[in-house]
């Protein structure tokens, strides 16, 4: 998981800290903007996992995730200029589409 293979498998990344250094809330919305033409040959996700349990959030939606697959897909859309936001917070953002 660690190794860097030029398109084969997969590379991930984790964070604990919001860009201000402050721990992530579960209380507060975050955004990850992703610029366009980002390498997706498969695909690419966010799943949201909890601290103390290690197991997937609970949340509402299902599944605690976002992607560019089409299933599930909250918040994931990618706008006219080809970058994709995407939102992690309590509550879906107001003017914020649901996604697939």
């Amino acid at each position: 998981m660690a190794m860097r293979l030029t398109g084969i498998g997969s590379q991930y990344l984790f964070a604990f800290t919001d860009a201000d250094k402050n721990y992530f809330d579960g209380t507060k919305t975050y955004k990850v903007t992703l610029p366009k033409d980002i390498p997706e040959t498969n695909f690419w996700s966010f799943t949201l996992y909890h601290n103390m349990t290690r197991s997937m959030l609970d949340t509402p939606q299902g599944h605690p995730r976002a992607g560019s697959q089409s299933f599930p897909s909250p918040a994931a859309e990618a706008a006219a200029d080809g970058s994709t936001a995407v939102y992690f917070g309590p509550t879906q953002p107001d003017g914020v589409a649901r996604g697939n």
